[in-house]
């Protein structure tokens, strides 16, 4: 059975980010084996000290519960990353394990970019504020080079705004596209 690895950088256990996971959850029942990683509750993950050590090998310096994250990153399918925008970024605890999600950038400067497996990967992402140009711009672009440096192709971004004063209900378009989603994973 296929494995779905779900980073979630949601404080809100039941907000408009878990409603974007559960439904997604739902879809793959019975198709993927799902995990979800709540970077919220995670207690031992140390910041990137930018020591450059997965530079030279494929591996961090620090030893913390991120060594169990990499293992499960590596052993997935599919990845997904959900969070809610908190000032025109992902949450600060989220933030912390994709830092440190470094030594899959550095591959690029160890040359030893072929030794990953195809995966699949999507983001999902609310904002709280209404709709806007640009609103998920610099999410975006960091978790879709960190799905690249995974070797994950990103078969979709959903966003939803206004989480505020709507629910995912009052978004179909979002809620078909993931259910779509669940079917290209």
């Amino acid at each position: 059975m296929k494995k779905t690895l779900i980073l979630f950088g949601s404080a809100r256990k039941k907000g408009h980010t878990m409603s974007m996971v559960k439904l997604l959850t739902e879809q793959l029942a019975g198709k993927s084996e799902v995990e979800l990683i709540d970077c919220y509750r995670l207690k031992n993950i140390s910041p990137c000290m930018d020591c450059r050590r997965c530079w030279e090998v494929k591996e961090c310096a620090i030893h913390d519960d991120m060594d169990d994250i990499y293992k499960k990153l590596e052993e997935a399918d599919s990845i997904i990353m959900a969070a809610p925008s908190y000032f025109h970024s992902v949450p600060a605890p989220m933030k912390l394990v994709l830092d440190r999600c470094q030594v899959y950038w550095a591959k690029a400067v160890r040359r030893d970019m072929t030794d990953q497996k195809q995966r699949t990967g999507a983001i999902l992402l609310t904002g709280g504020a209404p709709a806007f140009p640009e609103q998920f711009v610099s999410e975006i672009a960091p978790l879709k080079c960190l799905l690249d440096d995974l070797n994950a192709q990103c078969l979709d971004v959903i966003t939803i705004s206004d989480s505020d004063h709507k629910t995912l209900s009052d978004y179909p378009d979002a809620m078909e596209r993931i259910r779509t989603l669940a079917e290209k994973l």
